[in-house]
């Protein structure tokens, strides 16, 4: 992941150096390189136990009992980090005197995991364990064994894309602008991969709704087992349409570098797709939410 960066960083530089050369209008001009990191938040697609099963049939875990466990319900959302790199491609007016600033097409790749399905089970047994009664015989304690256990099913893909979007800005000689615009990016899963997380907690605490009196549970007795299962999911891509508004500030006044230099904060309400060879087409919601940097060529 590094590489395809660092490559695009190289081309990007190459691109503002052959961009800043050339003295004449051209009807494609760059003028901006952006960086950015985020959030990619998107509404969790609850898978049910076939759909795993299909996934891995080969699982340990998953073929184990699941009797008596509930699963997750309502709606929940799942955040992942997202990068970012594009180019900033402004066009001449009908007329060619000069470069339209208020509207540009952005052009880049982004790289960002998503959960594809994702689930839960869990049970709670509690069973008596022991009896315990003062010297006075005025308070008795019971104590009960409690164990919780519990399944965290996810299946992720991480994605490279092509990132495309035509933005419209406020006026750029501002210090403060605004912009929003809409967006599309589309492309490919470079790792799918299935991960199933079996933990059990045993304990042993007071149960207070029979007991008469009151018991400290330190040195109570308290075990905890955790397990995992990896499996490489099959071949995957998906695309995005997306809504980006946000704010771009510009550093300097007088240095002619931090004239050029901007901060951006930017959201993107989006609608995503996400295909996986094995598992149901995956159609949900979601945010973004973009902090980046932005150099200004001309």
């Amino acid at each position: 992941m590094k590489k395809i960066f660092l490559t695009t960083l190289v081309f990007m530089s190459w691109s503002a150096i052959f961009a800043q050369d050339s003295s004449n209008f051209k009807k494609i001009n760059i003028c901006d390189i952006y960086i950015s990191t985020g959030i990619n938040a998107m509404l969790d697609q609850y898978g049910s136990l076939a759909d795993f099963k299909t996934i891995a049939p080969q699982s340990l875990l998953l073929n184990n009992s699941f009797a008596g466990f509930s699963t997750n319900s309502g709606i929940s959302m799942s955040g992942n980090l997202q990068f970012s790199a594009k180019l900033g491609i402004n066009f001449i007016n009908k007329n060619k005197t000069h470069v339209k600033e208020n509207m540009q097409l952005q052009l880049g790749i982004m790289y960002s995991s998503f959960n594809v399905l994702s689930n839960g089970y869990y049970r709670d047994n509690r069973t008596p364990a022991d009896t315990l009664t003062s010297s006075s015989g005025n308070q008795t304690i019971y104590l009960d064994t409690v164990v919780r256990e519990g399944y965290n099913l996810n299946v992720f893909s991480n994605q490279l894309r092509l990132d495309a979007a035509c933005i419209f800005r406020t006026i750029q000689a501002l210090r403060w602008s605004l912009h929003g615009g809409i967006g599309f990016n589309v492309g490919f899963g470079l790792e799918n991969y299935f991960l199933i997380n079996y933990f059990k907690n045993t304990t042993v605490e007071p149960d207070y709704n029979s007991s008469s009196g009151s018991v400290s549970t330190n040195g109570l007795y308290s075990d905890f087992y955790n397990t995992y299962e990896y499996f490489n999911a099959g071949p995957s891509f998906g695309g995005s349409l997306y809504l980006p508004f946000g704010l771009d500030f510009r550093i300097g006044k007088r240095r002619e570098f931090l004239k050029h230099l901007h901060l951006f904060i930017e959201a993107r309400p989006s609608i995503n797709m996400l295909v996986m060879s094995g598992v149901k087409t995956v159609i949900a919601e979601g945010l973004v939410t973009n902090f980046g940097v932005r150099y200004s060529i001309k």
